[in-house]
């Protein structure tokens, strides 16, 4: 470890500090035994997020301690975010479980929600009623409970970010127009890495209309948008997710990759009508109830343009559907007729014979993929499956002679295995980075064994443990204030967390990234 910590980093830290400017930010905090006559301190916390994000600076930090939080209204205005360079930030107090029992409505810029449980059916709304709502980042909350109205999260604005959200959705009352994550008109919207189970309606609702309080006569965009990396399932009266629009909306440019769809009622994905590009790349597919995936939903009108459909995995073991079994067709893939230029090449399809209808498979592959244990979540590739290196070249990393298909690229790196062995575990690039008072790293586990996150100083001596404990299979994040063991407060430089799995079946595994702290 010492010697591999030790190799060109003097120049390094003096290269990143060089360019990397002091970051001007103040932390404040709020309790629901706060008051907003207090001063906002650790020890004297206000009370109200709409006080603290109205008499706080871009750049600041709004730390939210463990509790429930009930208001009568939280609206976080035009003006009460930060600016370009400077978000705002309204985060949980590192270990502790801030609980709304409000909901929170956002119609600001430069604003990140971070770390917050919402016991549902109260959820997040960013709108645009006053202003447009433009860089806002929703990361890591944990959504539970009944299904909320219209969706867990509802996103109307742009460049904005929603990542790391885990929504679960239990009990038996909703509609299938109550959705997991509602994105409405907006572009450059990205949504990665979320796991969203047991909606009502969609699990991912990327779709806009003409509504009451619209001017009829302003044309809504949907465009530029990723939507990568996400589980969604289980969704009990819908599909997985649908792209769509009504009239007055455009929609236009979607990138659909390297995302799970499993065990949704009617469709794994579902493409309604679009006026551009659809990509649809090395996502995975799995025993979704009628159809993996439908383009244009047997419209013979003009409904989409242009799509790709490469590299996936289209698997199911019959027919999953559990409400309304009559609105599809038992099709892996259904092909419109209103689908107009569009290129299916090698795709997976189990069995081929409910494979594709509608358009032809330029190279197609029928085999078992050999999931390694998708009863539990875990679509990664066993190293003898049929997937490996089977695809064509889309533009996305990969690790052999060529990419493999489906969602999870198979590796026999160590490092890279740990992200994907069944026994393994996902450890993320600490978020902010570089960062001053506080950074966040974000992992998944696959398998439940012992935790350990140690930080690591240049020489490669251990300064602090974040977690040392077992965990179960899940989304976890840890926090890092910058100090030692001690409490000491460190000096800027590059500072490097290894995190190390135990797992119960296995050997075990670590992996390192490297950070930067300025002071």
């Amino acid at each position: 470890m010492c010697n591999r910590l030790i190799k060109t980093i003097y120049l390094t830290i003096f290269c990143i500090l060089a360019v990397v400017p002091a970051i001007a930010q103040n932390v404040y905090f709020i309790s629901p035994d706060g008051s907003d006559a207090a001063s906002g301190s650790i020890g004297s916390p206000w009370r109200s997020i709409n006080f603290a994000t109205q008499n706080t600076q871009p750049g600041d930090t709004i730390y939210m301690r463990g509790g429930n939080y009930v208001y009568d209204e939280v609206w976080i205005k035009p003006g009460w975010g930060g600016a370009n360079g400077l978000y705002k930030t309204l985060a949980a107090y590192p270990g502790e479980t801030p609980v709304m029992l409000s909901q929170l409505t956002v119609n600001c810029s430069y604003l990140r929600v971070e770390g917050l449980f919402f016991q549902l059916p109260k959820s997040i709304r960013v709108v645009d009623w006053d202003s447009p709502s433009l860089h806002v980042h929703l990361m890591n909350n944990h959504f539970t409970g009944p299904q909320p109205r219209y969706g867990a999260i509802e996103f109307r604005g742009s460049y904005g970010l929603i990542e790391g959200n885990t929504i679960e959705i239990s009990g038996d009352n909703g509609e299938s127009q109550d959705h997991g994550i509602y994105v409405m008109s907006g572009e450059n919207n990205t949504i990665r890495k979320n796991k969203i189970s047991g909606t009502f309606g969609y699990g991912i609702h990327l779709y806009d209309e003409l509504k009451s309080n619209d001017d009829p006569n302003v044309l809504k965009y949907i465009r530029n948008v990723v939507v990568e990396e996400n589980i969604v399932k289980n969704s009990r009266k819908r599909s997985g997710m649908i792209v769509g629009r009504q009239h007055n909306v455009r929609v236009e440019n979607v990138i659909i990759r390297k995302n799970i769809f499993a065990g949704n009622n009617h469709v794994g994905l579902l493409i309604r009508q679009v006026d551009g590009l659809i990509e649809i790349v090395n996502n995975t597919f799995y025993n979704n109830g009628l159809q993996a995936l439908n383009l244009g939903e047997g419209s013979a009108d003009p409904v989409v343009p242009s799509a790709k459909i490469i590299n996936n995995i289209f698997y199911t073991t019959g027919n999953n559907c559990r409400e309304h079994c009559d609105w599809f067709s038992e099709y892996l893939v259904d092909v419109s007729s209103g689908v107009g230029q569009i290129e299916v090449n090698r795709n997976l399809y189990l069995p081929l014979s409910d494979g594709i209808r509608g358009a032809e498979d330029v190279s197609p592959v029928s085999a078992e993929p050999m999931f390694s244990n998708p009863a539990n979540d875990n679509f990664s590739l066993k190293a003898e499956s049929p997937a490996i290196d089977a695809g064509i070249q889309v533009g996305l990393p990969f690790h052999s002679v060529a990419p493999d298909l489906g969602a999870i690229e198979f590796s026999e790196n160590d490092d890279d295995a740990n992200a994907q062995n069944p026994q393994g575990f996902n450890l993320e690039q600490n978020h902010p980075n570089p960062f001053n008072l506080k950074t966040a790293i974000n992992y998944q586990i696959f398998e439940p064994g012992k935790v350990k996150i140690s930080i690591f100083d240049m020489s490669g001596q251990e300064i602090t443990t974040l977690v040392n404990e077992p965990k179960n299979e899940g989304f976890y994040t840890a926090f890092w204030d910058g100090k030692n063991t001690n409490g000491d407060t460190l000096p800027s430089g590059i500072y490097f967390y290894q995190l190390k799995l135990a797992a119960e079946t296995a050997a075990v595994s670590h992996s390192e990234k490297k950070m930067v702290l300025i002071k």
